[in-house]
């Protein structure tokens, strides 16, 4: 295996742009849902008393109630003549994942110098593993995606596999005191437990593309998994902080917004807190970060779309797929429950081959929107 998910902040900085966002796509709404939403993401927003009024003012106009519908809502898709407005989040059907509307806007891809001495220096770690996230660069999304809302859990990918009846693989790389391969476990029997609102593990990157084919066909809208790029910007949700809570250089903070390997699973090298669960935890039980979108970093290692590269010489800067490097192996993102501090960053990546499990990969789901 290549995988290295092998191995063994105050307040979240959320900022400003990501905030100026979401205000600036809602402030001539007349939908007090939009504000509540705003409320509840930004309560000590620069525009909370504004959001407030506007919610008296939309209160006080008499508007003829809407009969009540059993009809499936709409996919966002064509609902705003001027496009799916960010942080809508909607679903194609009444079990299909939950989507978020990201924002366009430009990100820094990679970790920055202080990081890199951080990963070496204080936390041991190897220096070609910081190599693979250079040369930092600036990268421009300016197409409309949404990201999924949570990773896609073991009740969702059932049904994928009872419609499909695609089989369970020939084995699995699990945890006991060392990770190897067992035959017998697959995402039904990962070798911990887990329920249906758990996030699916011993997947493969080949599996993953299945499912988001059967879901494309099923919904007919074009569900893929998302770019490496895409991912580490729904990450940062607009922080340019190594963790979307903050730098948390120390990793003592991390247990409120993601599972990750804790002082209570007696790991060699962890965050200093406990999250309350040694294995996966249920999706979404952690803070979300600015985007709404829930356990980017932690929980499970995530499938990308995209072929490996050592280096981001020559990569895509427009938020793309990088089709080009070794197709063989597939990127990976976010880190997992076994996973020490090092590699639980918006910028840590790692790699392994396409048609191999663990227990610790799973991923969650991208869908191309109209422009």
């Amino acid at each position: 295996m290549f995988a290295l998910g092998r191995a063994g902040g105050a307040a979240v900085g959320a900022g400003n742009q990501a905030e100026i966002v979401f205000w600036s796509s809602i402030k001539d709404s007349k939908d007090p849902a939009d504000f509540r939403a705003y409320l509840d993401q930004y309560p000590n927003g620069a525009f909370v008393a504004l959001a407030q009024n506007r919610l008296r003012q939309i209160a006080s106009v008499v508007t003829t109630p809407k009969p009540k519908t059993d009809t499936p809502a709409k996919p966002v898709v064509g609902i705003y003549p001027s496009g799916p407005k960010p942080g809508t989040v909607f679903r194609d059907c009444p079990d299909c994942p939950e989507m978020v509307v990201m924002p366009k806007g430009s990100f820094m891809m990679g970790g920055t110098p202080a990081e890199h001495e951080w990963f070496t220096g204080k936390m041991g770690g190897k220096q070609e593993y910081v190599d693979w996230e250079k040369p930092r660069h600036k990268v421009h999304i300016e197409y409309s995606f949404a990201v999924g809302k949570f990773e896609i859990t073991k009740g969702q990918y059932a049904k994928f596999i009872s419609a499909t009846g695609r089989g369970d693989g020939d084995g699995c790389y699990v945890w006991d005191g060392g990770w190897k391969k067992e035959a017998s476990k697959n995402w039904r029997s990962v070798g911990y437990d887990q329920t249906e609102d758990h996030p699916v593990a011993c997947v493969s990157w080949d599996d993953a593309s299945a499912y988001v084919k059967w879901l494309s066909k099923r919904t007919g809208f074009n569900y893929r998994l998302l770019s490496e790029a895409e991912f580490e910007f729904a990450a940062r949700a607009g922080t340019t902080t190594m963790r979307y809570w903050g730098h948390d250089w120390s990793n003592k903070e991390g247990c409120e917004f993601a599972n990750v390997a804790d002082k209570g699973n007696n790991w060699s090298n962890s965050f200093d807190c406990s999250d309350g669960y040694k294995y996966t935890a249920p999706v979404g039980s952690y803070r979300a970060n600015a985007f709404g979108l829930y356990d980017l970093l932690g929980n499970i290692w995530e499938w990308t779309e995209d072929c490996w590269n050592e280096t981001y010489s020559n990569a895509p800067t427009n938020g793309s797929t990088w089709m080009k490097g070794s197709c063989r192996a597939r990127v990976l993102r976010g880190g997992s429950w076994s996973n020490s501090p090092r590699f639980v960053r918006a910028a840590g990546r790692v790699r392994d081959n396409s048609d191999d499990r663990g227990s610790d990969f799973g991923f969650r789901v991208a869908r191309t929107l109209q422009q």
